[in-house]
């Protein structure tokens, strides 16, 4: 402009570099270069890191399945150990109930059975049966104070009743014990509860057994009266009581007394 002239100056391509000149071109190559070198060349350290990570990892993984494997071989190991003394406990129980079953049979062969109807008093006889009975095995079911049996009362699907005989005050008394079919007792009756003689007071029973298995059981009772000194009875004051028990025996063995 106004005849003034201005150089311009071309683009400086070339930089200096520990004084030495180089290009922009060959600087961002260089530099480009460089920077693949670091990045191909360099590990980082945190990568390092991340693979020791994962190690531990796999390792605690592998140690926790063993362990819950190992528990699961344990436990199968106990369950299979329980059953079986659970199945052996079983059988024994039951092999036990089955000698126990056979025992009280075979002792029920070594009796006899009793004719019906029954009838005894304590002044009477009973009769004599079973003399060859298994004597080890009364110790097991008799009645307790009776000295020997006298044999089957009544043998029906689910119970049996046996007659054992103890030694009363004139003589021979029964007392009767129902059992189920493996020997087990469930329940007894001692049928003579009033019979006995004393300074003022005698009484005797009469027992009669039915084949209905009903039981019946009478009583006379005689009382007098003391002198005022004690030492005799006073035969003007004599009282006579009568009376009569009634028992069943029910379809489970049990013994009731009825009206």
């Amino acid at each position: 402009m106004n005849g003034l002239t201005i150089e311009k100056t071309a683009a400086n391509n070339t930089f200096a570099i520990g004084g030495v000149s180089c290009s922009a071109d060959s600087l961002v190559v260089a530099e480009s270069f460089m920077l693949r070198i670091n990045i191909c060349g360099k590990k980082p350290a945190h990568r390092k890191s991340a693979n020791v990570s994962g190690k531990l990892k796999r390792q605690t993984a592998m140690k926790q399945t063993a362990y819950i494997l190992t528990f699961i071989l344990l436990a199968l190991t106990s369950c299979s150990t329980d059953t079986k003394s659970s199945s052996d406990n079983t059988t024994a129980e039951n092999e036990q109930q089955d000698n126990s079953a056979n025992s009280f049979e075979n002792y029920l062969k070594t009796l006899d059975q009793i004719p019906l109807p029954l009838s005894h008093n304590p002044l009477g006889q009973l009769p004599t049966l079973s003399k060859n009975y298994d004597k080890s095995a009364f110790e097991k079911y008799k009645h307790v104070w009776t000295s020997k049996p006298l044999g089957i009362l009544y043998n029906d699907s689910k119970t049996v009743t046996l007659i054992d005989c103890s030694i009363g005050d004139w003589g021979l008394v029964p007392f009767l014990t129902t059992y189920d079919k493996k020997g087990n007792k469930i329940d007894s009756l001692g049928p003579y509860k009033k019979t006995g003689e004393d300074m003022g007071y005698k009484a005797i029973e009469y027992l009669t057994i039915n084949k209905d298995k009903t039981i019946l059981v009478s009583d006379s009772i005689t009382t007098y009266a003391l002198k005022p000194d004690s030492s005799d009875i006073d035969e003007t004051s004599r009282k006579l009581t009568l009376g009569l028990t009634k028992y069943t025996i029910d379809e489970n063995g049990h013994i009731r007394e009825t009206k």
